[in-house]
């Protein structure tokens, strides 16, 4: 009776190696699977299955055994920023209103393209961590973007996140920094609301796993067109201008007429821009008209900084 054997890794070198040739193999980083490899009268045959274990060397012959897992990389910021709208109703204490919290109007479902959602613990007062504190609470959503470091029209990677009374911008947990997968590195960071214009660092910033914060509320020279591209709030304060009602990364009549025909709504309305779940004349008079004829300031014309919604 005949018998078969199954090795789970069989590595079977065919050494025919003359003195005047040699050949190398470098280890490197294989997902489970097998093969047949040769090369200058190196036959490898093998199969794997099993996390790195062992290495051989064998003369000019150098074999890993199994394969060695790759390893996920990731990076992290915490930016800062005000929005002109909610700020204009709280300016004296500093924080940004957050009616749209407190009347339970802010969606769980992200309004940009990436639809991420949240539990809705996170709208919670003080945040998901229930502690409270009036500085932590969710204010709406936020759209933020890392660019490359040669490029900045190239977006690598974004995502929604949420932002909290004090500019404070989180993660979907409603508390921690944000994280890309993306490799530690320089990176253009841009950040954009739905119905305010976007701004986006004047230089790169570097990244890497440890987290990097950002505060973009107080010194304008750190963002691309200085102190044309954010509202003067006062107090060393600067905040994103709103009023961009139609998302166009402008702040036009265009905008104002929208806004006009919607007064005495409310709820989650981009024609609401001061955000404090109603739209009103003061959303005209104090939140856009200000701002009219404002746009995104930008060195490089081909650079868009729009929050893409999803609808």
């Amino acid at each position: 009776m005949k018998t078969k054997q199954l090795c789970l890794i069989v590595i079977v070198v065919l050494l025919s190696i003359s003195t005047t040739v040699a050949q190398s193999i470098y280890k490197s980083s294989i997902d489970s699977g097998g093969d047949i490899a040769s090369a200058s009268g190196v036959e490898i045959l093998y199969t794997i299955g099993e996390t790195f274990v062992a290495e051989t060397t064998l003369t000019t012959v150098s074999i890993s055994e199994g394969f060695i897992n790759g390893i996920q990389l990731s990076i992290n910021i915490s930016p800062k920023i005000f929005l002109q709208g909610p700020l204009l109703t709280q300016q004296t204490t500093g924080l940004m209103n957050d009616n749209l919290r407190s009347n339970s109007i802010i969606p769980t479902t992200s309004p940009y393209i990436d639809v991420a959602t949240i539990a809705p613990g996170v709208l919670n007062t003080g945040g998901s961590l229930g502690t409270g504190d009036p500085e932590n609470d969710i204010v709406d959503w936020i759209w933020v973007e890392l660019r490359d470091k040669n490029d900045n029209t190239n977006i690598l990677a974004s995502q929604s996140a949420l932002i909290q009374r004090d500019g404070d911008i989180v993660s979907l947990n409603g508390t921690s920094s944000l994280s890309f997968d993306l490799e530690p590195d320089d990176y253009f960071v841009a950040v954009a609301h739905r119905i305010h214009l976007g701004v986006i660092t004047a230089n790169v910033v570097s990244l890497n796993g440890s987290n990097t914060n950002l505060d973009l509320t107080t010194n304008p020279i750190l963002i691309n067109g200085g102190l044309s591209a954010v509202a003067d709030m006062g107090s060393g304060t600067f905040a994103l201008f709103s009023g961009d009602f139609d998302g166009n990364g402008q702040v036009q009549n265009d905008d104002a007429s929208a806004v006009v025909q919607l007064i005495g709504s409310s709820g989650y309305a981009n024609a609401d821009i001061d955000m404090n779940s109603q739209v009103q004349n003061s959303d005209l008079t104090n939140a856009l008209l200000p701002n009219l004829g404002n746009g995104e300031q930008l060195k490089d014309t081909r650079i868009r900084i729009i929050a893409p919604r999803k609808n």
